[in-house]
């Protein structure tokens, strides 16, 4: 600063430059205080959307996680196995909460099953509209009619209703899907 100062005021001493310095310091730095975010540059993160190919199907049903999966198996077809718990991070609770997971994979069809109970061992829930939604049944497939599981799915006695909830759950989804994918990779090794 000093030399920037002393080529404004070349014909000055030298205790005149190094007062004129200080001042300026004083000034910039009460200036600098005042106004914390003037000088930092404006950066802005721009993150891509985040897609996945699962799709989401909300069951309603009062059954116990075990017995839905039980039913699912024997009246579907399908052949749940109970995996490890999914944490998600609760803001109700300020903590991450357990949900029981429940995995199917069809590898010659390339399809995958997962059924999340909504409500965690902790009393919270993945998602609280549309109220009463107990279970989710995410689902990755190639040419998997989701109408055809939909009608099979409310077929059943036991479950109340059962509706695709892909855009009804909005930025949410997102999060929890982009979750759900990193639970994938690290618990799973998907």
């Amino acid at each position: 600063i000093s030399t920037l100062l002393s080529s404004y005021f070349p014909l000055r001493s030298s205790s005149f430059n190094s007062n004129l310095n200080s001042l300026f310091c004083i000034s910039f730095h009460k200036f600098a205080s005042a106004n914390p975010n003037y000088f930092m540059a404006k950066r802005k993160l721009h993150t891509p959307p985040f897609e996945s190919d699962f799709r989401v199907v909300g069951i309603f049903c009062r059954e116990n996680d075990y017995r839905l999966s039980w039913l699912l198996n024997t009246k579907l077809m399908f052949d749940f196995k109970r995996t490890l718990d999914f944490g998600y991070y609760s803001e109700k609770l300020q903590q991450p909460a357990n949900h029981s997971t429940f995995h199917f994979e069809q590898e010659t069809l390339l399809r995958s099953f997962f059924l999340l109970n909504n409500r965690a061992y902790e009393g919270s829930t993945l998602f609280d509209n549309p109220q009463g939604l107990d279970y989710l049944l995410l689902f990755r497939a190639e040419r998997y009619e989701s109408k055809e599981l939909l009608r099979n799915l409310r077929s059943l006695p036991q479950i109340t209703a059962a509706y695709q909830l892909d855009e009804a759950l909005g930025k949410k989804r997102e999060n929890l899907l982009y979750d759900f994918e990193m639970y994938l990779a690290q618990e799973l090794k998907m």
